[in-house]
Formats: structure tokens, sequence, C-alpha cells
């Protein structure tokens, strides 16, 4: 009939938007990755004002949403714009992000070495002993996926961030963070929870390493130097 086949339609586009946000996702996390793990010089302002989808030609099952504002070519480019606000990190630091993100994605965000990579950043929690909630609260600031049983709303009494607030961390810290959360709030809009930046930034970091002959455990101590604002 003609509303079985209107339902069918809409899950249909429902469906290829979905597919299509994924793909935006996953190239901006890719593209991010590869300014922050081995570049180690970073746009910092990554909202979706600043980034461009640049289409070459509407191919495949693209072709079928060519009518939608957000949805890319088969084949794209991004641009990236407003490059006012960038950061530099030094490659202590960057190795110390790098193992936690690298912890995080080899563990599905529930190893234990996961609390150590998180202090080894110089991040101080209120109680740095409760291994459970610093793991939550490692994968709550540093992945875009949405964990079951992990609460981030603020404003909900049990967010592990009330559990075990953060005292402090380091003030180059801010715009890694900053552009993580950037990036899980477009993954959210667009309707994806179960894509984990930590599994892409941790395979741009692995893989910089094997091109430079590094290992893992080099990088101790670390910092950054910001531009712009």
């Amino acid at each position: 009939s003609s509303s079985s086949s209107s339902s069918s339609s809409s899950s249909s586009s429902s469906s290829l938007r979905l597919r299509a946000g994924r793909e935006i996702v996953d190239r901006i996390t890719q593209l991010w990755g590869t300014m922050v793990m081995e570049d180690g010089f970073f746009h910092a302002d990554p909202h979706p004002g600043n980034i461009l989808i640049i289409p070459n030609k509407y191919s495949g099952w693209f072709q079928f949403l060519n009518w939608l504002p957000f949805v890319p070519p088969a084949s794209f480019d991004l641009g990236v714009i407003d490059w006012g606000q960038v950061k530099r990190i030094d490659d202590d630091f960057r190795h110390k992000l790098g193992r936690l993100f690298v912890t995080i994605a080899r563990t599905k965000g529930e190893g234990q070495e996961i609390a150590a990579d998180f202090h080894s950043l110089g991040i101080r929690v209120e109680n740095a002993s409760d291994t459970a909630s610093v793991i939550v609260l490692a994968r709550t600031m540093f992945d875009t996926k949405k964990y079951e049983g992990d609460e981030m709303n603020l404003f909900n009494p049990n967010c592990t961030l009330h559990q075990n607030a953060v005292e402090s961390l380091p003030q180059n810290l801010f715009l890694v963070l900053r552009t993580v959360q950037i990036i899980r709030g477009l993954a959210f809009t667009l309707g994806i929870h179960d894509f984990s930046l930590a599994e892409k930034w941790g395979a741009s970091y692995t893989d910089t390493l094997h091109t430079a002959g590094e290992n893992s455990d080099c990088g101790r101590g670390g910092g950054g130097e910001a531009l712009g604002g």
C-alpha cells in the first residue's frame, strides 16, 4: 500500500543518510588524526562551519541522495578553512597521547592500563585511586564512542565527571580535548554513536611509529605551543 511504500522509502533514506554521515565523520577523523598524531600541528576548531565538502562527482548509491545538503558525493575532498586557532604539540606529549588512544582501542575502553596512560598526561582527578571511574573518564574525554553505561550528560547527577571530578589538566591538553569533543558532537548529531576516534587516532599514531622505526614506549614528558585564538 501507499503507507507501506512510504515507510520503506523513509527507512531507506534514513539508512543511506546514516551511511553518508558515517563517511563524513570517518574522513574528518582521519584528517585530524594525521594532523594531531602524525604532524603534531593541527587546526583546533573543527566545527562544521570550518569544514567544506568539495564534490568531484556523484555516482553509485550517493546519486540518490544528491538533494540532501550534507550528503557527500561518492568522491569528495575535504576543505578546511579558518586557521586562526591552531595547536602544536611536541613529540613527547604526542607519544603520551598516542599510547592512550592505542590502549583505549586495543582494550575496547576496558583495560586497566588506560588509567596509567590517562594519569601520564598530567591530569589530576579527585580520587586517582578509583581506577574504574578514571577509565570511564578517559574514554569519555578521549573517545567519541558511546560506551554502554557511561553517562556523558553534565546535567545528569550520574555523570562520571561528577563522580570523580577533574581537578586540573595541562594547558596544552585543552585544545586536543576540544577537538575530540567537537568531532564527537558532529558524530552524535549525524546519529552515529558507535564510531571510535581513539581507534582511528591510535592507528595513525602506530603508523607513524612504524614509519619512524620508533616504539610505543618512547616519549616521556611533553608539552606544546598554542597559536592563534
